[in-house]
């Protein structure tokens, strides 16, 4: 769950996305790392995280790196591009210089904290 601050500083979760999953793991990703530290920076259980890391693995986002006590995982060139376009596009949903409109727009404070100005 997110946590989303809204303007009167009340915090309620929010389901994330798949796509704000990934964008997660991938950002967690970018140096390289173990699986519990991934899971722990993206807050996914093991279940969720076998998942969506074996999708990772077969489109080329993420790669496995056998050591010889451990597996490793970081990102790929392609995970990079697709999580800089993520983001590129997050930012011009949150964009306050668009045309004005009557929606909330979702600020990111952290990671896993965001706030929602109306």
């Amino acid at each position: 769950m997110r946590e989303i601050q809204n303007a009167d500083n009340h915090i309620s979760a929010k389901r994330r996305s798949r796509l704000d999953i990934i964008a997660g793991i991938l950002d967690a990703a970018m140096e390289e790392t173990v699986k519990t530290r991934i899971m722990n920076k993206t807050s996914v259980n093991f279940i969720q995280f076998k998942e969506y890391l074996q999708c990772l693995l077969e489109a080329g986002l993420i790669e496995s790196l056998k050591g010889k006590k451990k597996t490793t995982y970081r990102i790929t060139e392609r995970g990079k591009m697709l999580l800089q376009r993520f983001k590129e596009i997050e930012e011009m949903c949150n964009n306050k210089d668009r045309v004005e409109c009557n929606r909330p727009v979702i600020v990111k404070k952290s990671p896993m904290r965001y706030l929602i100005k109306k």
